[in-house]
């Protein structure tokens, strides 16, 4: 995984976008164990920032939409299970067009 991330920050356009979802939904499966900044740090010693880093270039590439909670701060584990137990979107079934 260290390697995905690695190739994450050196690669542009349709590719980076790609890895980046590999990389997200490798780590959502470790959405549910607690706390789970420490469990993905001992599992496969990646930062916490590597991780935030790639969600929120999906956000603003438009390819995820991270939770947020009342106060506007943004929800990282919450959006990761939701990931886990919702893989695909219904717009990315259907391809809604406007």
């Amino acid at each position: 995984m260290k390697e995905e991330i690695k190739r994450f920050k050196v690669l542009r356009g349709e590719d980076r976008v790609k890895i980046a979802w590999k990389v997200v939904r490798e780590v959502a499966k470790l959405s549910d164990s607690e706390p789970f900044w420490n469990k993905l740090k001992e599992s496969y010693s990646i930062k916490e920032k590597d991780i935030k880093e790639i969600m929120r270039f999906l956000e603003e590439s438009n390819e995820l939409e991270i939770k947020r909670s009342r106060d506007g701060k943004r929800l990282y584990v919450s959006t990761l299970k939701g990931i886990k137990e919702h893989p695909l979107t219904l717009e990315k079934w259907i391809k809604v067009k406007t």
